[in-house]
Formats: structure tokens, sequence, C-alpha cells
């Protein structure tokens, strides 16, 4: 039992911490190298063939180059930039589309729509931590 409870507390302090460093993964890396990841964890995920490989590493090479060529221009564009993003992913899902199978490109969007949820309700908690009163200070034992 006490092994059982010692399993669970060491995968409790480690899962955050694995998940956190796959999420900084991308930030750093050339476009090159995030389509790269892309297509292997879409390969991975959707059990893509050759042929589909090929074309979804140029799918998402082109569309990562660019994202890095919408980078650095300054925070008084970003609702601009934000809004090119969703029309960029939109018209990147269109060309998904025709290379995956029906049931792949289901996959694709439910894990999309899974990964979209968790970071709305990681925003959330966010927010709400931010919203929590501050513990009162001064006010020992005895004390007025």
């Amino acid at each position: 039992m006490k092994k059982n409870l010692f399993v669970v507390i060491i995968c409790a302090l480690f899962i955050p911490m694995l998940a956190t460093a796959q999420q900084g993964q991308a930030r750093g890396r050339s476009a090159e190298e995030r389509a790269k990841m892309q297509t292997e964890h879409m390969t991975k995920q959707l059990n893509l063939n050759e042929t589909q490989q090929t074309q979804v590493a140029a799918i998402n090479l082109k569309y990562a180059q660019k994202v890095d060529d919408m980078r650095g221009n300054g925070r008084e564009q970003q609702a601009e930039r934000r809004e090119a993003l969703k029309q960029m992913d939109e018209q990147k899902e269109q060309e998904l589309q025709g290379v995956l199978s029906a049931e792949q490109f289901a996959q694709l969007k439910q894990a999309k729509d899974e990964r979209r949820a968790k970071m709305q309700e990681r925003a959330s908690e966010r927010k709400n931590e931010g919203k929590r009163k501050p513990a009162l200070r001064g006010r020992g034992k005895g004390g007025n």
C-alpha cells in the first residue's frame, strides 16, 4: 500500500513538470524544427502513410514559415496578427483535409478541440488565481 501511494505521489509531482517541458519545446525552435515536430506527432497520432507524411510535412513547414514571418510586428498589431493566424489555421486545415482520410481528419479536429479546451481551462484558472484575496498581514496572536 505504501509503495502504491509513493508511486502516485511521484507521478503527481512529475507529470505537471513534463507537461510544462513539452509546452516549452516549440519556443526558440526554427520553422523547420517545429514543422518536423508537428509532422512526427501527426504521424504517430494519425498513423500517416509515407505519401501523407511528405504532404503533411510540406504543409506544416509552409505555415510554420508564415508564422515566423508574422513575428516581430510589434504589440500594437497584436489583434491583426491574431486574426491572420486564425485565417492561416483555417487554410492549413483545408489543405490537411485534402491529404488526410475522413477518419484521420476527425481525429485531428478532436485532438485540437481537446487542446483548446485545456488551454481555456488553464487560462481561466490563472485568471481566477489573480482574484483571490490576499492573506491579511499583521494580525498575529493577541493583536487587533
